[in-house]
C-alpha cells in the first residue's frame, strides 16, 4: 500500500524491527520489547493475552486462567516470528513449567479449528477481527503479566521528517479509534 509517497508493508514482529534497522522502513509498528539501544519507541496499544479453547473444555467454565491452570493442557501459541512467543515461553520457563506441551501455528484460524477440534487450548490476543466464536470457541482472561504491546518503532535518535510525523500522528489517531 502507498500512501502521499509512504509505502506501508505488513511483516512479521521480528521482520518490522529489521526492517527498520536496515534502513528499509524509516519507522514500523513493532511489539514489545523493543531494543532500547537501537530504536526509539512509542507505545500504541497494550492488549491482554487469552486462552481460547473449545465451548466444552473442562477450563471453559472458570473466569480466569493463569499458566498454572494450563499445566495438563496441549497449548497452541502463535511461531517463533511473534515476540510474544519468546515471552510466554520465558514466562513458562521461570514458573517451572517449561514441560508444557506446546505447538505452534502462524495462522489464527488454524488456532481456532484446532482448539475446536481437540482439547487444546490457544494463549493469543482477540484481535477486533478475531473469528474464534465461529468455532465454538470461548476467550477466557490469562491473568498473567503478558501483553500485546504494539508500538510504533524508529531508529534511535532520528527527527523525523514532516511527513513521517504526519504519518505517525496518523497511526496514532487510527490506533485510538
Amino acid at each position: 500500500l502507498e500512501k502521499d509517497s509512504v509505502k506501508l508493508t505488513e511483516l512479521y514482529d521480528y521482520q518490522c524491527d529489521n526492517a527498520v534497522k536496515t534502513g528499509l522502513a524509516q519507522m514500523s509498528i513493532g511489539v514489545a520489547p523493543v531494543n532500547e539501544k537501537l530504536f526509539d519507541s512509542m507505545p500504541l496499544a497494550r492488549h491482554p493475552l487469552y486462552v481460547i479453547c473449545r465451548e466444552e473444555h473442562p477450563l471453559a467454565s472458570k473466569a480466569a486462567l493463569t499458566f498454572e491452570d494450563l499445566a495438563d493442557v496441549h497449548l497452541i501459541i502463535h511461531g517463533r516470528r511473534y515476540k510474544g512467543n519468546r515471552e510466554i515461553m520465558k514466562t513458562l520457563k521461570q514458573k517451572k513449567l517449561d514441560d508444557i506441551r506446546i505447538s505452534e501455528t502462524d495462522n489464527a484460524v488454524n488456532m481456532y479449528k484446532r482448539c475446536q477440534d481437540t482439547d487444546c487450548a490457544a494463549i493469543t490476543v482477540l484481535f477486533p477481527n478475531s473469528s474464534f466464536s465461529r468455532f465454538h470457541c470461548i476467550a477466557i482472561p490469562l491473568e498473567e503479566e503478558l501483553f500485546w504491546e504494539p508500538c510504533l518503532i524508529y531508529p534511535k535518535g532520528k527527527t523525523l521528517t514532516e511527513k513521517e510525523i504526519d504519518v505517525k500522528k496518523e497511526i496514532l489517531e487510527n490506533m485510538r479509534t
